[in-house]
């Protein structure tokens, strides 16, 4: 197994983190390295860059092995199921997290029309990001790689930019309680089918599973970042009660709270990973 010594996350300048939760930057130069994880159930997007390795992505697993000269990026959708990963060899990966509606900032098309597979090709940017990418790996100097990720991005910022969808959606995730899809509805003045199409338009899924996710995942975070919690006190913010929260574990990981948190690590800005 590749140790994690070699993860790297960090978050973005103060210009650019309305838009962006974090970058990592993941590397391995062992040729027998054999790195297996799964990742849980979010309502970011992310953009992952592989330098000299092919990716093949079947239903929620994705493998990953050596092959010269290539260069792969990948572009993942709000998900609601867990997704395991299997690096065989060494690799070099940068990924970009970007906040809930952060990445239509950064793209000329509307998400709707991008796969509806979890995890697709993203061919938005090439081929200059590659440049960009031999460029990151050529400094160990975190802070000049972030500068060249960003200096990208600013240069890739658009202007049919829904202002008035971030801001709502900025509140809905920073919000301590999760709404009911009426409750939305009621509060920004939209009407049921309304809130539908803009959600699919925007963030590629629909609210009411954007939503279930959020709910999950605001307290899962609280239950693990937060010392002396209980599950009765996770719960209480998101859900009925504690055994509505253990139901809503389960269907998104098949896993108990108390089981899924023995298993997994917190790799910093919330990047929780199940380490094989």
């Amino acid at each position: 197994m590749t140790r994690l010594d070699d993860f790297i996350s960090v978050k973005p300048t103060s210009a650019l983190e309305e838009y962006i939760d974090s970058y990592y930057f993941h590397s391995c130069d062992n040729p027998k390295s054999d790195l297996v994880y799964t990742y849980y159930p979010h309502v970011k997007h992310a953009i992952t860059i592989y330098t000299g390795s092919t990716v093949r992505t079947v239903r929620n697993e994705t493998f990953v092995k050596p092959q010269t000269s290539k260069f792969t990026v990948l572009y993942s959708t709000v998900r609601e199921q867990p997704h395991r990963v299997e690096i065989k060899g060494a690799f070099k990966k940068v990924g970009i997290v970007f906040k809930s509606h952060g990445i239509n900032r950064f793209i000329q098309r509307p998400l709707k029309e991008f796969h509806h597979q979890t995890i697709s090709s993203f061919e938005e940017w090439s081929p200059a990001f590659q440049h960009v990418t031999a460029q990151i790996w050529q400094t160990q100097d975190i802070n000049e790689r972030i500068a060249l990720i960003e200096a990208f991005l600013n240069s890739q910022k658009v202007n049919n930019f829904n202002e008035h969808f971030h801001e709502m959606i900025t509140d809905i995730v920073k919000s301590e309680n999760v709404e009911s899809v009426q409750s939305l509805s009621q509060q920004y003045g939209l009407n049921r089918k309304t809130l539908y199409r803009t959600f699919s338009r925007e963030l590629n899924c629909n609210p009411s599973k954007f939503l279930k996710i959020l709910r999950f995942r605001k307290s899962l975070e609280k239950y693990l970042q937060t010392d002396h919690i209980n599950l009765t006190e996770a719960a209480a913010a998101q859900f009925y009660d504690q055994s509505d929260f253990i139901k809503n574990v389960r269907q998104i990981t098949a896993l108990t709270p108390k089981k899924l948190t023995k298993e997994i690590s917190d790799l910093k800005h919330s990047i929780f990973w199940k380490i094989e």
